[in-house]
């Protein structure tokens, strides 16, 4: 099993200081049976991804080798389907139906949501190496912040896992805990909100998510999982199990000695303060993201705030 190295100077390396060459010979191997990566023609897929952005002036994005990277892998290497990611992740950040859920996009805007204790990682990987990332959504309180915090929170959680390159190759689990959640909640996710969480996870982020384990499901499960099925595929919707208070079933996929235990596991309750004194040095890393994005166009053009690419 691999497991995470928990060393925080990992967790701050930035995009460009991915060292490409780092890669194990297992993790080489990894690559190129999950996401068709060919060491000996990568600089050629990378530069071929760079080439085909900069023939679109209107795309403002990095074209470093390592935040195109993260594209191809999560696409399998497939050039047209990598520019595409890109055209829907910028599309994302800059219609302006989404403005509120990134606006103001840092890490130390939405403190008050890490320690609420709503969303942390697992200091370990699963079984099959993947980076496991733990929601909490009943501990949010709609009468003391919004729902696009969360949002905001998770978004860029997601953001910092993918700077590592065996995450980008393994991709992410989700452990979706609906301990304490009720209507009270629910009532405030909107199928429009739905619809745009949807939409992060399986069209526009590129991460491949590769499980949701749900646990804890209260009876108005069923009222939340109708609003947003209506707008996940199929493919997601076999990613999800659905386990209630059955934490024994996790054993199949988590390692019980590092597995928490409210989860089932031998470990050390779960924390997220570690993963919470990690994002707060972010601000800068999250200054510079949010300049990725569609130049916008003249409100005349007849194409609104921003354009949408289709070639």
């Amino acid at each position: 099993m691999a497991v995470f190295n928990r060393k925080r100077r990992n967790f701050m390396m930035s995009a460009k200081e991915i060292r490409l060459s780092s890669m194990t010979e297992e993790l080489r191997k990894v690559a190129e049976e999950e996401v068709n990566e060919q060491p000996a023609r990568r600089h050629v897929d990378i530069e071929t991804l760079r080439n085909r952005i900069l023939l679109h002036p209107e795309l403002k994005v990095q074209t470093d080798d390592a935040y195109l990277l993260r594209f191809l892998r999560a696409t399998r290497f497939d050039h047209e389907s990598a520019f595409t990611l890109i055209q829907k992740y910028l599309e994302m950040k800059s219609d302006e139906k989404n403005r509120l859920l990134f606006k103001d996009m840092r890490p130390s805007s939405v403190k008050h949501v890490l320690e609420a204790g709503v969303t942390g990682e697992l200091p370990n990987r699963d079984k099959l190496g993947r980076r496991v990332m733990v929601f909490r959504p009943g501990k949010w309180d709609p009468s003391k912040f919004p729902i696009t915090d969360m949002f905001k929170t998770n978004f860029m959680t997601l953001y910092k896992f993918i700077e590592d390159e065996e995450t980008q190759i393994k991709g992410v689990v989700v452990i979706f805990d609906m301990n304490g959640m009720g209507f009270g909640q629910i009532t405030h996710l909107s199928p429009f909100f739905a619809k745009r969480i949807v939409a992060l996870l399986q069209e526009s982020f590129p991460m491949q998510f590769k499980a949701v384990h749900l646990v804890n499901e209260p009876a108005v499960f069923d009222y939340l999982f109708a609003i947003l099925r209506h707008f996940m595929s199929q493919e997601t919707i076999d990613k999800m199990n659905v386990h209630g208070h059955k934490l024994e079933e996790l054993a199949e996929y988590f390692d019980v000695d590092h597995l928490p235990a409210e989860y089932g596991g031998n470990g050390p309750k779960f924390s997220n303060e570690e993963w919470m004194e990690t994002l707060l040095e972010c601000d800068a890393e999250f200054d510079a993201e949010a300049k990725n994005c569609i130049i916008k166009t003249s409100p005349n053009d007849g194409s609104g705030t921003y354009r949408k690419l289709h070639t």
